[in-house]
């Protein structure tokens, strides 16, 4: 009956943005912030959405990703 992990999304109409997540460690092991993230990219991708990672570094590089710079002004 209480949250073990949850994540905060945004999204307009081209993307979905991954800003924050939190878990209770007692709880939620290592995969329960995962499996949440893994859920929203399914939800982003029904509609048709990109999906911004950004503050997901190390839940993208288990899959391969590659670090790249990312300039904003």
């Amino acid at each position: 009956g209480q949250p073990a992990a949850a994540i905060f999304l945004v999204w307009d109409a081209r993307w979905c943005y991954f800003l924050l997540s939190t878990r209770d460690k007692e709880r939620a092991g290592k995969g329960g912030g995962s499996l949440l993230l893994w859920e929203a990219l399914k939800s982003a991708s029904e509609r048709g959405l990109g999906f911004d990672f950004d503050g997901s570094n190390r839940f993208v590089f288990q899959f391969g990703a590659e670090p790249a710079p990312r300039w904003v002004v």
